[in-house]
């Protein structure tokens, strides 16, 4: 008879070794999402443009001669998968077709190539030679990168042979079809590098602007009651440094700062020595501040309404400070 403690350990071996068999999944997906290898895949087609299906594909390394062979399927399609970095050549061939070369096929660090091949209708034993220097536009995948030869490597100068600094050669393009519409929107609000600059920069003109009224009123309303009134406003307009002149601008808020302040004084005259002085003041002091995106309609950069209309903004505000006296 099991007792309680070993039926629970049955009970859950089977999920922690479900759990570990997840985990190792996991891992060899990144490994495998991280490698440096490259990939190709494409069609056969004969003139008519009608898929070759059977066709025999080898790809060699130019540099090493290893070779590899595949056969197109039904669809007429190939595909080669894990190629390291180096210049390829791709064969076809088939049977009633002409034998197709393509030489120079430059495979970069994790660069997938769309290469579709046309046979001509003849014998196996004559070639067409295609070749490779053209230039093969990468459409499988939105990465990007720079096969490096030792020639170069060797040439150009490089503190302690440090190969993360080599990464600065490699251009960084995304294709515009790869573009989020949303994302695409939000570009245009950030400025480019400019006036010969490899980077942005931009001094900020801060227009700041402050005003002040002040009003004074005095009154003898007996010889023995006398009475004086005093009113000041401040108000000020204090922006934050604008670097974009645009919402986008990093910190984008305008400070508007508004001050009342009012005293009443009262005199009486009690006696020939004897003064009675009755104060009374009051003032207040708001801080109240705008952002520069307030206005600004997100739906515009293609956000959907239903998702924008949730969104609620919050301004920074401080509280009105008021003050007695």
């Amino acid at each position: 008879m099991l007792s309680k403690n070993s039926s629970l350990k049955q009970r859950f071996r089977p999920r922690g070794l479900l759990v570990v068999l997840g985990l190792l999944l996991l891992q060899t997906n990144l490994s495998y999402a991280q490698s440096y290898h490259g990939g190709l895949r494409g069609a056969v087609t004969d003139n008519n443009g009608k898929a070759l299906v059977g066709a025999t594909l080898t790809l060699v390394n130019e540099q090493t001669n290893v070779s590899r062979v595949t056969v197109a399927n039904e669809a007429g399609e190939y595909v080669f998968e894990r190629v390291d970095p180096g210049k390829y050549k791709i064969t076809a061939t088939l049977a009633g077709f002409k034998k197709t070369d393509r030489t120079g096929v430059v495979f970069e660090t994790q660069r997938q190539v769309t290469l579709d091949l046309m046979l001509a209708v003849g014998e196996v034993t004559e070639i067409v030679v295609i070749n490779g220097d053209a230039l093969l536009i990468e459409t499988s995948n939105p990465s990007t990168s720079t096969l490096l030869s030792k020639h170069t490597l060797d040439d150009l100068p490089n503190a302690w042979r440090n190969p993360f600094i080599l990464s600065a050669i490699t251009p960084n393009v995304i294709p515009a079809n790869r573009f989020d519409p949303v994302g695409a929107k939000l570009v245009q609000y950030f400025p480019l590098p400019h006036n010969g600059q490899s980077r942005y920069v931009e001094t900020s003109t801060l227009s700041d602007r402050a005003d002040q009224q002040t009003l004074k009123f005095d009154h003898e309303v007996t010889k023995a009651y006398k009475v004086s009134a005093f009113y000041a406003h401040y108000g000020s307009r204090e922006p934050e440094a604008d670097y974009y002149k645009n919402i986008a601008n990093p910190g984008g808020s305008l400070l508007f700062r508004n001050v009342h302040a009012l005293a009443w004084n009262n005199i009486v005259t009690l006696g020939p020595a004897t003064l009675l002085s009755l104060r009374y003041g009051y003032n207040t002091f708001d801080d109240n501040v705008a952002t520069s995106s307030a206005d600004f309609d997100v739906a515009s950069l293609g956000f959907d309404k239903s998702f924008t209309n949730d969104i609620v903004f919050r301004f920074r505000t401080r509280r009105p400070r008021r003050g007695f006296s």
